[in-house]
Parts: structure tokens; C-alpha cells; sequence
């Protein structure tokens, strides 16, 4: 459940988890990691009462900017981003403080 609170919009799904312990993307804090920016991607931004504010699908090499769009200066606000084919979750990524 990548919700960490209430929210009409938490529905289960399956996660899926490397076999073995990785570092993860933390070398590319700042940047879209290499793995977003080839797949087409559904974006979907949440305020701090994790209710919906925006969605946008996007090819990866324009999460950035999506992200710009969506996120604002809207404090507590977080995205989810899916893989848009399969609609799997892939990660989420919080406003910086």
C-alpha cells in the first residue's frame, strides 16, 4: 500500500521487491532514475490529506517537468508515478521540504 495515510484512492496491489538488498536510486536523488525515463508513465499528485489534485500521463524524459506542474508549492504534496501500461506503482516522490 504506497498510501501512508487515509485515502479514498488506497487500493491493495502486488509489490514487487529485488531478491537480493540494492542501494536503490539514492546516486540520482535529484534526477528521474534511468528506469522511469524510457516508459510511459501515469502521474497522480495527492495534497498532504492525501486527496487527488492532478493526473498527467507523460514518457518519462518529461516527469520533470510533470512533476513541476503538479506538485507547485502546495505543502505535504506527494506523487504517485505508474507504469501506464500494467498501471503498476513504481514509486512516489515528495515535494522537497
Amino acid at each position: 500500500m504506497p498510501f501512508r495515510g487515509e485515502s479514498p484512492y488506497a487500493a491493495a496491489s502486488p509489490v514487487y521487491v529485488h531478491a537480493e538488498r540494492c542501494e536503490g536510486h539514492t546516486a540520482e536523488r535529484d534526477a528521474v532514475p534511468e528506469m522511469l525515463r524510457d516508459r510511459i508513465l501515469s502521474v497522480r499528485a495527492y495534497d498532504g490529506s492525501h486527496m487527488l489534485t492532478g493526473t498527467e500521463v507523460v514518457r518519462g524524459i518529461g516527469l520533470e517537468s510533470a512533476l513541476n506542474r503538479l506538485l507547485g508549492d502546495a505543502p505535504g504534496a506527494y506523487v504517485h508515478v505508474h507504469f501506464a501500461g500494467p498501471g503498476c506503482f513504481a514509486c512516489r516522490i515528495d515535494r522537497a521540504a
